[in-house]
């Protein structure tokens, strides 16, 4: 039972602080979803695919491709898994659902076009 314990409570914390980070101040929760889960994982995987490009040429050629599909991917977890799960979740408030999809699609959008603007 103790590792039972102790995954109930790292569950926990890690829902705890994802709902104080979301609520110290207004729209932090907007800015969160922006940058966890739209703006990481495209520069992560971007420049992690561009790392592994040289032995690997196809994933330099096709590493904004690659961003956007991890933040798609982010999105997919966060939807499917981890906010149904979550006890602060309300499944019959689908405006939110939408509204974070929009906001991953900008995280990851602005990550991209600041990247082009730093070449």
């Amino acid at each position: 039972m103790a590792l039972n314990d102790l995954l109930q409570r790292t569950k926990s914390g890690f829902y705890e602080i994802l709902f104080r980070g979301s609520t110290a101040f207004p729209y932090s929760n907007d800015l969160m979803h922006i940058g966890i889960i739209g703006t990481v994982p495209f520069l992560f995987s971007k420049y992690g695919a561009q790392f592994l490009g040289n032995y690997v040429p196809f994933l330099k050629n096709n590493s904004d491709l690659i961003g956007f599909g991890c933040a798609v991917a982010s999105e997919l977890i966060w939807q499917l898994y981890l906010e149904p799960k979550s006890p602060y979740d309300h499944p019959e408030d689908k405006n939110s659902d939408f509204k974070g999809v929009l906001e991953t699609a900008v995280g990851a959008g602005l990550a991209y076009l600041v990247t082009k603007l730093l070449r």
